[in-house]
């Protein structure tokens, strides 16, 4: 479904890999997807995690746009906890969030707060 009632028109599909530059070849190879843009150290200065903050996360991340959405792959480098380990500590890789872009954000996430939903 394209179009979520709560968040509007899906954006972005972040999809949590093990191994980034492999990844991107599947993509350009198999899927036609092209082209990406990779930074191998995503500049985080600050990161938070259930509640806490960690310092000195690094994770790699390329983009590339199918049509109106973006697609995101994301390797984490470091055993900083975050939402994208844990997908991968329970054996998975995949797509671990996508987004929508609205205008009215801060309208968007009091509704989803509303809604049972929590900040990773």
């Amino acid at each position: 479904c394209a179009m979520s009632h709560l968040f509007g028109e899906m954006r972005q599909i972040g999809i949590v890999v093990r191994g980034v530059e492999a990844a991107i070849k599947h993509w350009v190879d198999v899927c036609g997807v092209g082209p990406w843009f990779y930074t191998e150290k995503l500049p985080v200065t600050s990161f938070g995690y259930s509640e806490q903050h960690f310092d000195g996360s690094h994770m790699s991340v390329a983009l590339a746009n199918s049509a109106d959405v973006q697609l995101e792959l994301i390797q984490q480098r470091r055993d900083t906890p975050s939402m994208d380990l844990d997908l991968l500590e329970a054996g998975h890789e995949g797509m671990q969030h996508w987004s929508s872009w609205p205008d009215d954000y801060d309208e968007k996430l009091q509704r989803a707060l509303s809604n049972g939903y929590s900040i990773g």
